[in-house]
């Protein structure tokens, strides 16, 4: 099938806390019909089913003097309200040296049209916010499809090399049926 594939950022620092929230990208730098983000950039609708391959990060730009580390998954709505999916967390961190971290994450899913993906991202270490690089928050999306339709047939290649073989009819006429009988002489026969 045809690729689908988007990309959006945050253009923004934003503040991960101890309390979970939803990452937000504000900005489309490639968008496709078959996804929608919502008016708050924290949510991406699904709207053509398939499998797809998730891609998500994030650095930090923090002045604190306190150590703080993050961390992100995906969640995945298909229906019944949002669940993690499994595998996809990403820890950072921010150190009081000052000394930043960053980390990425992915997951390949299959999804069905109307099944929602969000970014969910916490403070799992000290008490302080910790803030994101401005233009550092980014998702991306992109189909892992089956192989599209076989191309047509190439020109044909070059006899290969054997040896010669001769078929003889001995002029007998084989009993019941129209044939005659017939003896192949060659090489490898």
């Amino acid at each position: 099938g045809s690729a689908a594939f988007a990309n959006y950022y945050h253009t923004a620092v934003h503040g991960i806390t101890t309390t979970t929230s939803t990452l937000p990208f504000n900005t489309s730098r490639i968008t496709n019909a078959a996804f929608t983000l919502n008016g708050a950039g924290e949510e991406l609708t699904i709207n053509t089913a398939g499998t797809y391959r998730v891609d998500y990060g994030c650095s930090s730009a923090e002045t604190s003097n306190n150590d703080i580390v993050a961390e992100m998954w995906v969640e995945l709505d298909t229906g019944s309200g949002f669940a993690e999916v499994g595998g996809t967390r990403a820890r950072w961190f921010h150190d009081s040296n000052g000394e930043e971290g960053g980390n990425a994450g992915f997951a390949t899913l299959a999804v069905a049209a109307t099944d929602v993906i969000r970014i969910r991202a916490q403070v799992v270490g000290g008490s302080d916010t910790l803030n994101t690089l401005a233009n550092s928050l980014r998702l991306s999306i992109q189909t892992v499809g089956a192989d599209g339709a076989a191309g047509a047939t190439g020109s044909q290649g070059p006899t290969g090399s054997g040896s010669n073989v001769t078929v003889e009819d001995e002029g007998i006429t084989i009993p019941n049926t129209p044939h005659s009988n017939l003896n192949f002489v060659g090489a490898g026969v």
